[in-house]
This record gives C-alpha cells, structure tokens and sequence, in this order.
C-alpha cells in the first residue's frame, strides 16, 4: 500500500512541474512578444484574463497578473465609438393648445 502512495506523489509531483514549467514559458511569450487587447474575451478553450489598459478592459489569453507594459491596444484597430442614446422621438406633433392637453372637469 506504501508503494501505491509513493507512486500518486511521484505522479502528482510530476503534473505540478509539468504545469508550472507550461506556465513560465506562457507567462514569457507574453512579456517577451507582448499580448494584443482585445475588447472582449476570445476561444473559449482558453484561459482569458483582463487588465484595465488605457481606461478599458483589454482581454488576453493566459493567467492574471500579466505585465502592463506588454499589453497593447492594435494600433490598427480604431478606437471604439461610444453611441449616446437619442431622446426618445414622439410619433405624434405636440399639442398645440391647452384643451388639446387637460382633460375637461366636470363641475359639480
């Protein structure tokens, strides 16, 4: 039974390497070429993280925590328009008088 539990350890112990070592090399790519903003998340088989990047969320793939200095915006990308609402339009014309407004009283 010792041997069995020695044999998990060694096994998990390997998957922990494996892990940390795919994660040093991901976290590298990205200081190294630097990761492209994107305005909302991509593949959803990666792993995406944000960082607040020029007063918006910039999407990446790869673990949190990413430098940002190595996060970029596309410089060919234009900048994102914001669209106020428009006041809603009346399909009718206004009134034109009072009596088209109050409702008649009736006196008692």
């Amino acid at each position: 039974m010792n041997n069995a539990h020695n044999g998990q350890q060694w096994v998990l112990i390997i998957v922990v390497f494996v892990l940390s070592v795919a994660l040093v090399i991901v976290l590298t790519v990205i200081v190294a070429h630097g990761a492209e903003c994107r305005m909302s998340k991509g593949n959803p088989k990666l792993y995406w993280s944000w960082r607040q990047i020029d007063g918006r969320k910039c999407w990446y793939a790869g673990p949190p925590g990413a430098n940002k200095a190595a996060l970029h915006w596309a410089k060919h990308h234009p900048e994102p328009v914001h669209h106020r609402r428009s006041p809603h339009k009346r399909t009718e014309p206004p009134p034109t008088d009072e009596a088209d407004v109050w409702p008649k009283l009736e006196r008692r």
